[in-house]
Parts: C-alpha cells; structure tokens; sequence
C-alpha cells in the first residue's frame, strides 16, 4: 500500500466517476445491471483518458517524500549517466528553460540549482510526447492489420468472430512485414525511404481492407451486460490502467537494462546505421519490427528510440488481446 500511494488519486477519482456513472445508469433504468454498449473507438477513449488521468496524478504527485516535478540541473553528479545521455538531459533542460517552463525551487548541498517544472508545461508534454507516440503505435498495428486481412484473403481461413480474425491477421500483418523489411536489409536497401515508402503503399493496395478497418474500428458495437460492482469491472479499469502505466513508463529516450542496451533495441538500431544485412539479424524476428522506431525517426534521435521501445510494448499489447 506503501508504494502503491502516488496512485491514490488515480483510483478516488476513477471510483468517483465510475459511481457517477454508475448512478446516473440506475436512475435512469432502474435497474443495477449495467447494460454497457462498447466500441473500438469507445475503448481506446477510455485508454487515453486512463492515461491522462495517470499521467496528471503522477506529474502533481510525489515519490518517497520528494515532489515528481523537481527538476535538477544537468550535472554528472545527479544523474550518473554517460556524457552523451547528460548531453541530451541538457539539452532538454535548455529547451525547458526558454520555454519558461522552470522555476528556481532550491540548491542542493553540493550547489546543484533544482527547479520545479509549470504544471501547463507537463500538460503539453502529454500532447507533445506521449499522443505522437500512440499515434505512432496505433499507425502501425493498423498497417500490419490491413497488411494480414489482405494475406488472410489469399487463404481458405474464415474466421467467425471479430477478434479471431483481428487476432490472426494481425500475426500474418506483422509476418509480412518482418519478411518484407529482412528482404529490404538482404537486398542493401534499408533506408528511411523505403520505411515510409511501405507504410504509405500498404494502405494503397489494401484499400478495400483499410476501409474495412477503419469501418470496424468506429461503427462495430457489442453489448456487456453486468452488475454494477461486479468484479469484471474492477479487472477491466485494472488492466487498461496496467497498460496505461507501462505505456507511460516507455516514454523516455533511453534504453534501460542490458537486454536493451545489448540485444532488443541494439541490434535494430545497428542494422538501421549499417543500412544493409547484419549477422546477428539473420532470423525473422520481431527486432525487424523494432528497426522501423529508428528506421523512420533517425537512429540517433530520442523520438526515434523511443518509438522503437513502443513497438515492442505493443507485442505485450497483441500477446494480452490473444491470451
């Protein structure tokens, strides 16, 4: 209960609204069976309002004592990371500082100025740094999923429900573009214009398939009918919050860990510097989907970094949809 604490206004305010909800559902059926109409769309609403809502709590909130909006100044002994990770720190903390977005709260012992962060400021980075990369993710799983129902086409498999073949044609969607970029890297042809290139012919040739998504995503409806403290609401809110907190938690331009640092996001970025084929990329894996992070955004630039750790948390986003 100790740690989980910088959440405690996140859960109150969640409570509150779902009992607003849940209210105004009763006195208008006069009934505490909630009949809940759902949408695609509606879903991913509730995520990104679960994520702003997360985010607000947390950039207003403190850890272990010390307020999340302290911002210290870039120095070696603070952050204890290598020079071009404390050269980049710095370079946001300028940027910050033109922006207005700081404001003097104290000096450490050792001299070091700390500042506190604008409340709009953090707001904006919501906009300016967590929206591009959803967009980014949600742009990707919607080309794998035009990219498979097109192979799915080619196939005597149907699939009767609409998650069996979200599902499946997800899977042959990031197939197909796993064996698309390996033959782009084999072929010496790894470069940013052939990134781009796919993501805008993709859609091009499975238009009819696009249309159908984009259809599906804002019309397609299914009713849930249950009690209003029934638990599968309570496991619902926990893991779209679950997601909304590991997504937010990716949003950072440096890789953490060796596994990182070394392999899942080392190997991608040294095959988009290289431009061409290397060794340790020889199987199809899902580091060629990593690739496309640095591949479009720069190998070399946070946003590129960043979104490449996105894509990996969006194959825990597909492995849950499939469990």
């Amino acid at each position: 209960f100790g740690r989980a604490a910088p959440f405690l206004w996140y859960v109150i305010i969640s409570l509150v609204v779902y009992a607003g909800y849940a209210g105004w559902k009763w006195l208008r059926d006069n009934d505490s069976m909630l009949r809940i109409t759902l949408k695609p769309w509606k879903i991913l609403a509730l995520f990104l309002a679960c994520l702003w809502l997360m985010f607000t709590v947390l950039s207003f909130g403190s850890v272990n004592g010390r307020a999340v909006r302290l911002y210290f100044e870039p120095s070696a002994e603070v952050y204890g990371t290598s020079e071009q990770g404390l050269q980049s720190i710095t370079s946001d903390f300028l940027a910050l500082q033109e922006r207005g977005c700081l404001t003097p709260y104290a000096t450490t012992d050792q001299g070091v100025q700390v500042y506190q962060l604008k409340g709009m400021c953090m707001q904006a980075s919501f906009v300016t740094r967590v929206i591009p990369q959803l967009l980014f993710v949600l742009l990707l799983l919607f080309e794998c999923l035009i990219l498979g129902r097109l192979l799915l086409r080619l196939m005597p498999l149907r699939p009767r429900t609409l998650l069996s073949e979200t599902m499946i044609s997800a899977a042959l969607g990031t197939s197909g573009m796993i064996i698309l970029l390996w033959i782009a890297a084999v072929a010496y042809a790894f470069v940013p214009t052939l990134g781009w290139g796919l993501l805008l012919l993709i859609p091009v040739v499975g238009f009819p398939h696009a249309r159908y998504w984009l259809s599906t995503f804002v019309s397609h409806r299914w009713t849930v009918d249950v009690r209003a403290y029934s638990v599968l609401v309570l496991l619902a809110w926990l893991l779209l919050s679950y997601f909304a907190l590991n997504f937010l938690t990716v949003v950072r331009p440096f890789p953490i860990g060796w596994d990182d640092l070394g392999s899942y996001l080392n190997r991608p970025r040294l095959l988009v510097s290289y431009g061409h084929y290397i060794h340790t990329m020889a199987p199809f894996d899902w580091a060629y989907l990593t690739s496309l992070g640095f591949l479009l955004f720069g190998y070399d630039t946070p946003f590129g970094a960043t979104a490449a750790m996105m894509i990996n948390w969006s194959a825990g986003l597909l492995a849950v949809l499939s469990v």
